[in-house]
């Protein structure tokens, strides 16, 4: 329990730390001294996990020896085989960012929308817009990325046809999420192979099927809701 508590202490110091840095000679328009949440949301994520995990990993050892659990000598060839785990992790994962890079500078959510956009109407337009969520989000590994295309495309849409604007946002908030849990090049679908210790096409491919099942019925419930209101 000390490493996890230990980590999750440091995420915070860090976060702090990071933030105060970031907005040193930085006055607010008020005059006021920023507020804890306000510095911890400017700190740096990536530097402040850094510390965090460096910091629970030097406490596990610590404690390891200690108790007479494991010896130094032991305690670091058991580190060195948990960072020799997540090589493969890694390099999947910074592919993948790789490739939603790549698509996004091509473009390829604004183009998907474009295409779809002409065959939208009052009732279709909550299932049109949560597939076409779902599969830009696939597409780039990004549900936030494509909450940030669909969603002024999307309203703007919905305004024009005279359709339910809160199922068009619950439809791009659903199909961003359906499509970023199914894409392989997800940081949380790699993640989330890495914590089960599988295969991540394995584990793609197994949870598939069910998030299509989910994905098929989400999109006929939108069709109904859209017929209805």
């Amino acid at each position: 329990m000390a490493p996890v508590i230990v980590t999750v202490a440091t995420m915070f110091f860090g976060l702090w730390v990071t933030g105060g840095r970031a907005l040193e000679g930085i006055v607010r328009p008020d005059g006021m001294p920023y507020g804890l949440l306000e510095i911890i949301m400017k700190g740096s994520g990536s530097l402040s996990v850094l510390w965090a995990v460096s910091a629970g990993v030097a406490t596990a050892i610590i404690l390891a020896r200690v108790q007479g659990i494991f010896t130094f000598t032991q305690t670091a060839e058991l580190v060195v085989v948990g960072f020799r785990e997540l090589i493969g992790v890694a390099t999947i994962l910074a592919l993948a960012l790789a490739i939603g890079q790549v698509c996004r500078a091509l473009g390829t959510g604004p183009w998907v929308a474009d295409m779809v956009s002409p065959w939208l109407n009052g009732v279709s337009a909550a299932p049109l817009i949560f597939v076409t969520s779902g599969f830009i989000a696939f597409a780039t590994g990004t549900s936030w990325g494509t909450w940030a295309i669909m969603f002024p495309i999307g309203i703007a849409l919905a305004g024009q046809l005279e359709a339910s604007i809160p199922l068009t946002v619950g439809a791009i908030l659903g199909g961003g999420i359906f499509g970023d849990h199914c894409s392989p090049i997800s940081d949380t679908t790699v993640i989330s192979s890495m914590s089960a210790g599988v295969d991540h096409i394995e584990h793609v491919v197994t949870q598939v099927p069910y998030a299509l099942v989910g994905g098929a019925v989400a999109t006929a419930l939108y069709f109904a809701a859209g017929l209805l209101l």
